[in-house]
């Protein structure tokens, strides 16, 4: 939907601020998601995803950003 227009980095420098609730992430969103309100044509909807999901890794080592979690899937 973006092109490319948001980046990782973005992504990243975004979540690394003091606040990054989503009254933050709505101010950051919202001039992207009124563009795109006003191309599409008025029957069609829309819509924003964000997955925060996390993928397993269980071979990654713990480092300085990396460390371990719960793992709900495997209780442990």
């Amino acid at each position: 939907m973006l092109d490319k227009a948001v980046s990782h980095d973005d992504v990243t420098r975004f979540l690394s601020q003091e606040d990054s609730g989503s009254q933050a992430l709505w101010q950051q969103v919202k001039p992207v998601v009124r563009q795109m309100e006003k191309a599409l044509v008025p029957q069609e909807q829309g819509c924003l995803l964000v997955d925060d999901s996390i993928i397993e890794k269980p071979y990654t080592d713990e480092n300085g950003l990396v460390t371990v979690h719960y793992d709900h899937s495997h209780e442990r």
